[in-house]
């Protein structure tokens, strides 16, 4: 009985809701840190798949499109408009 109330005793100390929901907290806070000190301009921020050097330019042009309008899709549309003004603009192709 006394080994079962020891068990219990650290099962919630260590996994109680109360418990789970301070070290989730703190892992979040934690990532939000890391991420704020690794700024947020990265100058790799644009990812793109080494497998495209082999496909066709229609391939190519279909896959950085959809990337394009993904990322399109979640600014505000004050800076939906503001992206799609750079992109038109030649000035920020040379870029």
């Amino acid at each position: 009985e006394q080994l079962g109330a020891c068990a219990s005793q650290s099962v919630r100390a260590t996994c109680s809701l109360d418990r789970i929901i301070k070290q989730e907290r703190d892992a979040h806070r934690d990532a939000l840190e890391r991420a704020a000190l690794r700024g947020a301009h990265d100058s790799a921020m644009v990812r793109w798949n080494p497998g495209l050097l082999s496909s066709s330019p229609e391939q190519i042009a279909h896959a950085w499109q959809q990337a394009f309008d993904m990322l399109v899709a979640h600014l505000p549309e004050d800076r939906q408009r503001a992206l799609r003004s750079a992109m038109q603009d030649p000035r920020t192709r040379a870029a």
